[in-house]
């Protein structure tokens, strides 16, 4: 995808992030941009960026943020945990492919030797694209789930643990060397 602009994240571009769709999967319904009025706006950005280890980026395409993608909890020995959240717009394009493989140039440009990231183990779509540009499983684990367990279909039951009060997905943590 031509014209892509890569930068830092900073309180305009999370304003312009509002106009995001949804996904139309509920399992991916965290995903979503949820801050509606400049005062959450400015909040969530404060939460993301409040840490020193961590970095927040976006990619533009025209007046649209399109992606953010953050490296938490950066190390000295230069290797960090990646995010990344696309406008659900643009998803089912390879823009996400295009992404990552630009953002894996530049990681590696700012110095990093490694790259790891937590997938969930339902998202198939992601952990395909992690693996075509060279991730590999490096553990299995979980985290809390913050959907609804009416949302998960009796076929997706096997990505979650499911107990009164709590659902856990599974997940992978994945990682490439730079």
């Amino acid at each position: 995808m031509q014209n892509l602009e890569f930068r830092d994240m900073n309180i305009d571009e999370v304003l312009l992030m509002r106009s995001w769709g949804v996904n139309s999967n509920p399992l991916l319904k965290s995903y979503d941009f949820w801050p509606r009025t400049e005062e959450e706006c400015k909040y969530w950005h404060h939460e993301k960026t409040k840490d020193f280890r961590n970095k927040y980026f976006v990619y533009m395409y025209e007046k649209d943020v399109i992606c953010y993608i953050s490296i938490k909890n950066i190390k000295k020995n230069y290797n960090s945990t990646l995010g990344i959240v696309m406008d659900p717009r643009y998803q089912d394009r390879g823009v996400g492919s295009f992404i990552l493989k630009d953002f894996i140039k530049k990681y590696k440009k700012m110095g990093f030797k490694k790259m790891e990231l937590k997938v969930d183990l339902f998202n198939k779509r992601a952990i395909h694209l992690y693996k075509k540009l060279g991730f590999v499983t490096r553990a299995k684990t979980i985290s809390i789930f913050d959907g609804k367990r009416e949302d998960i279909s009796p076929n997706m039951r096997k990505y979650f643990f499911i107990a009164p009060g709590i659902i856990l997905s599974k997940c992978l943590i994945m990682e490439v060397r730079l």
